[in-house]
């Protein structure tokens, strides 16, 4: 009777030992995470891209949203080549091109960008300029405008008001990399719908947007006029130093055969 009674009492602290244990590991992955939620919170979880974006120190945050200098109008532009694309779920068009109403015309003029949104009817929506030199990209995150800057890696949320309400470090991982890719894409599905970018023969950027059903393909955006155009003025560019370096070639030669002589 001694004997059963000092068995179960071990038995049983070795038990609430080993409970002790468990809910001790236990405890330790929910506080695990609990923080990855929290940091997905703070670093923009909510954008849902597959990766977890880099924190940005916050007065290089608010240096590079003052310069994009974000500028948002009702008019539609003309018709330029077309640099990039993005479709959201509710099949909002955001399409990017190199135009600035504003600053087009002035002096020391540098590139900037504009990007228009259409429905998926091809009627304006509203449009945004920014500043910007380098290559840019396009994405939905809801009803915000995502626009990734090539050269410093940054992703810039927009709202539909035009106001920059945050900015992003895309890391140079695996899953960054496979976001990227996604951006440069000239297709993507909606609702079953394809929305793709069209290029004609010869030009560099793309000339239309459309979206393709069972009944039929609908032109978002056409810019083939623009596009021609920039063809004509890249092969006569080309033409043009083609015909400089065979006449550079040629003096170089009857200098050497004067030379010699």
């Amino acid at each position: 009777m001694k004997f059963s009674i000092r068995f179960t009492i071990r038995y049983w602290g070795g038990n609430m030992q080993r409970e002790s244990v468990e809910i001790f590991r236990l405890g330790r992955i929910l506080l695990i995470i609990l923080a990855a939620s929290c940091l997905f919170t703070m670093y923009g979880a909510a954008l849902d891209k597959g990766f977890l974006p880099e924190e940005i120190p916050s007065e290089q945050k608010e240096s590079l949203l003052e310069r994009l200098d974000v500028q948002l109008f009702y008019e539609a532009p003309p018709a330029k080549p077309i640099e990039c694309f993005a479709v959201s779920e509710s099949e909002l068009i955001a399409i990017g091109i190199t135009y600035d109403p504003y600053r087009e015309e002035e002096s020391g003029y540098r590139p900037n960008r504009f990007v228009g949104v259409y429905n998926a009817q091809g009627e304006f929506q509203y449009g945004l300029t920014f500043s910007h030199t380098g290559g840019f990209e396009l994405d939905w995150d809801q009803g915000n405008l995502l626009i990734y800057l090539d050269r410093s890696g940054i992703l810039v949320s927009i709202n539909g008001d035009g106001v920059c309400t945050d900015a992003y470090k895309v890391p140079t991982t695996q899953e960054g990399n496979a976001y990227l890719q996604t951006l440069q894409s000239s297709h993507q599905t909606r609702n079953g719908k394809e929305f793709c970018l069209e290029k004609e023969s010869g030009t560099v950027n793309y000339s239309r947007a459309v979206v393709k059903t069972d009944s039929g393909t609908t032109i978002i955006y056409d810019a083939t006029d623009a596009s021609s155009q920039q063809a004509v003025w890249l092969a006569m560019y080309f033409g043009a130093l083609l015909v400089a370096v065979v006449v550079g070639l040629i003096i170089t030669m009857k200098r050497l055969r004067q030379a010699r002589k």
